[in-house]
């Protein structure tokens, strides 16, 4: 967040806009005060990223919900990102939150949230149907045409303008077309969500008021608590259904209405209010049963079970996260925060973990610990198997500031080899679980990226300073671990990616293991399968004419490193399925 003064400066400035002019020097103003380097942009950059037709403006991917239904999400890409970024600033500037909105707010919690309906008769929950997707473009320009912006007559356009650069076509479920909705995944959308829902906290809090109840929202999720079952009430719920689906044309999803009475359990976003905001007895539960497996096994067992209860939990989702020891301390914040530091549950629970921590022996990488836990999931021992195939594979992906002089030039020719400047890689067992995952970008040293470059995979100069890291931190970390112990390194186009790290391991002094690994490069072993007719035979696919040729679909986010990797792994495995890679005689070869 920015100084109080700031965001009264900006919202002064704002007043002040006419044209696109105005508006852009905004834009750069605030980017300044955000990132403190901040390249001045243009009236037509920011037109163009207004532009819903734009390639590379969005990328869209569908988590599964834990009633197996999908959540879509729309992501910006890099540029757009930091332009909805400083949009949220601008916004904030002229936010005044309700008194009952609890969410996408500083300074505000799920615990202030549930705090409001402690000790009450009856609790009941409502959630909000496709909440972001809920708010379209029309509503969204009116918005901008009205209180607090006020963008009216001739600076409607800039209304436009505005509008179009936080919204983006989707398509859902049952609809012919795309229609223009606030994307969920934008960094914008959250603060503007609640510019939105305003009015609609105003009247709620009034009808809430007439009925002796209290009501809060965080972000989709409304809240009501009274001493009695207003909802019993015809008058109060007919009205409530009035206020959320016809005044402002919003959909209460009906599976997810709860009515909690006493003296049964009360949740309010996950916290039990019955007495006081507390977590439930379950959550204390598990916490303190990890804590009993590391003190009694050691950290490795712990550490398996802990992955093999989280597999249970979340089906839907791969354990990235290994570390047994982010896991607790992860809980054991949320319960500081819920609880708050004097709490003696959680400083007993914190000692206990203080001194597991220092009487660890071995502090080893994690990859290590990977290594002990594939050994252990599959009944494998050292001393029995010394000959076994390590069963994890390594794949990865770069993106570089621009192409090389030669592609036959080697490792050492480094004037040759362009700079990295994103690694995206992905730790798999031999059934394609994903075991860790890591996507990281470069922070330029000794060189630049160019705008051609930007363009293709939307990392700018400035996007690198503010959230890369040293090269030597990102290659010589579990990155490089992983490569040590990894049986296969695979990727898409593998000798360019290769030649890429090989040349900046290089720079750095450090010895060059991808040459030391068998290697799988999908890109020529799918090259007859794809079998994509070129002047002299087949040429070599690309990765996303490798993927349309296995899934039938078009590969989103193409040249950025994660997706990049992640669609490789998926058509490794598919081209493993069909036959067309065979792992066995890969390993075989001498």
């Amino acid at each position: 967040m920015l100084p109080e003064k700031e965001y009264i400066e900006i919202k002064e400035k704002f007043q002040r806009i006419f044209n696109y002019q105005d508006f852009v020097e905004l834009i750069n103003d605030v980017g300044d005060r955000i990132y403190n380097r901040f390249t001045y942009l243009d009236v037509s950059f920011i037109l163009s990223l207004a532009n819903h037709n734009r390639p590379k403006r969005y990328f869209g991917y569908s988590l599964i919900k834990k009633n197996g239904g999908k959540r879509i999400i729309n992501a910006p890409y890099p540029e757009l990102k930091s332009i909805l970024s400083i949009l949220k600033e601008i916004l904030y500037a002229h936010y005044t939150p309700h008194d009952c909105a609890t969410g996408y707010i500083p300074g505000r919690s799920i615990v202030d949230n549930a705090l409001m309906h402690v000790n009450k008769e009856v609790v009941i929950t409502l959630d909000i149907k496709d909440f972001f997707h809920s708010f379209r473009y029309e509503r969204i320009k009116n918005c901008f045409m009205t209180e607090p912006f006020l963008l009216v007559n001739q600076q409607e356009k800039i209304a436009d303008l505005l509008t179009s650069l936080v919204t983006h076509p989707i398509k859902m479920d049952k609809e012919e077309f795309a229609l223009k909705r606030l994307p969920q995944g934008s960094p914008s959308s959250p603060m503007l969500s609640n510019i939105l829902c305003h009015k609609l906290d105003e009247d709620l809090s009034k009808l809430a008021l007439q009925y002796s109840a209290t009501y809060s929202r965080y972000a989709d999720d409304l809240t009501l608590s009274a001493d009695r079952n207003v909802l019993k009430c015809n008058e109060f719920r007919t009205q409530l259904i009035k206020i959320i689906e016809v005044h402002h044309q919003l959909s209460i999803n009906k599976q997810k209405v709860r009515i909690q009475r006493k003296p049964y359990k009360q949740s309010v976003t996950g916290l039990i209010v019955n007495e006081k905001v507390n977590v439930p007895k379950k959550y204390v539960k598990r916490l303190r049963m990890y804590l009993f497996y590391w003190e009694k096994y050691g950290y490795n067992k712990a550490s398996i079970i802990y992955l093999r209860d989280y597999s249970k939990l979340h089906q839907n989702k791969s354990f990235e996260n290994i570390n047994l020891i982010n896991a607790i301390s992860g809980k054991l914040q949320y319960l500081k925060m819920i609880k708050g530091e004097p709490d003696q549950t959680y400083n007993k629970l914190n000692r206990r973990f203080e001194k597991l921590k220092k009487s660890r022996q071995n502090k080893i990488d994690e990859i290590y610990e990977l290594k002990s836990f594939i050994r252990n999931r599959y009944g494998l021992s050292d001393a029995k198997n010394s000959n076994l195939i390590k069963p994890y594979f390594v794949f990865f992906d770069t993106e570089t500031n621009g192409l090389p002089k030669s592609f036959d030039a080697p490792i050492e020719d480094t004037e040759n080899w362009p700079r990295l400047v994103q690694l995206a890689y992905m730790v798999c067992d031999t059934n394609g679980g994903v075991l860790m995952k890591e996507n990281l970008i470069i922070k330029p040293d000794g060189f630049v990226i160019p705008k051609e470059a930007s363009d293709l995979h939307g990392i700018t100069n400035e996007i690198a300073f503010r959230q890369g890291k040293e090269v030597e931190a990102v290659l010589g970390g579990n990155f490089l671990n992983a490569l040590k112990e990894a049986s296969l390194v695979i990727g898409h186009n593998l000798s360019f990616d290769s030649s890429i790290i090989g040349a900046e391991f290089f720079r750095m002094g450090q010895e060059n293991w991808i040459s030391k690994k068998k290697t799988v490069c999908t890109m020529k072993l799918s090259t007859d399968f794809c079998a994509i007719q070129a002047s002299q035979g087949y040429k070599w696919p690309k990765l996303s004419e490798l993927y349309f040729k296995l899934f039938n679909e078009e590969l989103e986010g193409a040249h950025n490193a994660l997706f990049d990797v992640e669609a490789t792994a998926r058509c490794f495995w598919e081209l493993k399925k069909r036959g067309v890679i065979n792992i066995d005689s890969i390993h075989s070869q001498s």
